[in-house]
């Protein structure tokens, strides 16, 4: 979680809303691709922040049913 507050702040720094967007999509698109490419080879605490983003990823596409169904498999 502390990745994604980081990831947070940088985004904060940038001083449009665009920029900002940005920055917390690029983020949420790669640890998207991460997550379909190494999800069986990384250390947990690796994978709860790219789950993060990955949840993230899924609500920005409005897939909000996928990202529930994430959470209960």
């Amino acid at each position: 979680m502390q990745v994604l507050s980081d990831i947070s702040r940088v985004a904060m720094l940038d001083s449009d809303a665009d920029g900002r967007r940005a920055t917390l999509r690029a983020f949420a698109d790669d640890c998207s691709r991460l997550v379909k490419q190494q999800w069986d080879s990384m250390p947990l605490n690796e994978l709860l922040i790219l789950a993060t983003g990955y949840l993230i990823e899924l609500r920005l596409l409005g897939r909000l049913l996928d990202s529930v169904a994430s959470l209960i498999a």
